[in-house]
């Protein structure tokens, strides 16, 4: 599908960008694009619940996911980035299966 394609294309892409830099640097990047990728998919996922097209399951899916990742990608998040990280990656592999 266009979503596999785009995550594809976003991890590859996110890869790349975060090689430079410290460690801090490179996982503050790398939080950055995975909160961009997070973002992405709950863009595609908007007109599927608008149209009516996602179950009452995938919908509390998706909401469980933005109770974790809002606070994490929001403004003035103090988790360590590191940390953060695979909290985003989770919450991207649990919505992505919620277009399906």
């Amino acid at each position: 599908t266009n979503l596999a394609k785009f995550m594809l294309i976003a991890c590859i892409g996110g890869g790349l960008s975060a090689c430079a830099g410290d460690a801090a640097t490179r996982a503050t990047a790398t939080l950055a694009i995975t909160c961009d990728t997070y973002a992405a998919v709950l863009e595609q996922l908007t007109p599927l619940r608008a149209a009516g097209e996602l179950s009452d399951a995938n919908i509390a899916r998706v909401d469980a996911a933005n109770e974790q990742v809002t606070p994490i990608c929001g403004a003035g998040s103090v988790l360590d980035p590191a940390d953060a990280i695979s909290t985003v990656q989770a919450a991207i592999s649990l919505i992505t299966t919620a277009g399906n």
